[in-house]
């Protein structure tokens, strides 16, 4: 068996306000918490959209913490230019969790892509107006060889 190399990687700092125009629908505004730089989503979907020269297989990893609600798990699943990637359910935890998906070349494009992170439910907390879900601090996309 062939071991996967890890190739050039892309990174989207999410609570940056750098990196602000990679996001669109569903995200709330940028937040500084625990040393980090995120935003929540508060929609029950959200878009990320980046560029890449040529399509190819690569990784995405999503660093979050969930907003936790009592007897519910958070199921995260993703769709790259409108097909399925995949879902998968968080750990019920209040640390940062990294999500790791395989997305194959057939879901990209040459060029501007769109990712929507959908998630299975979403919550008020005490004291904040909004509905909110997943807290993203990053989110990476590594080429795989």
């Amino acid at each position: 068996m062939n071991p996967i190399v890890l190739l050039a990687a892309l990174l989207i700092d999410v609570g940056n306000p750098n990196f602000r125009d990679h996001l669109g629908y569903g995200w709330s505004l940028n937040e500084h918490s625990d040393g980090r730089t995120a935003a929540w989503l508060n929609r029950m979907e959200a878009d990320v959209f980046f560029k890449i020269a040529k399509p190819a297989d690569h990784q995405l990893e999503i660093e979050t913490k969930i907003f936790q609600v009592k007897d519910k798990v958070q199921n995260v699943g993703i769709y790259m230019n409108g097909k399925f990637v995949g879902s998968q359910l968080c750990k019920p935890t209040n640390d940062y969790q990294t999500l790791t998906y395989t997305v194959n070349a057939e879901h990209f494009i040459k060029g501007r892509n769109r990712m929507i992170i959908r998630v299975g439910h979403r919550a008020r907390p005490k004291g904040d107006g909004r509905k909110l879900s997943l807290f993203v601090d990053k989110i990476r996309l590594i080429e795989i060889k």
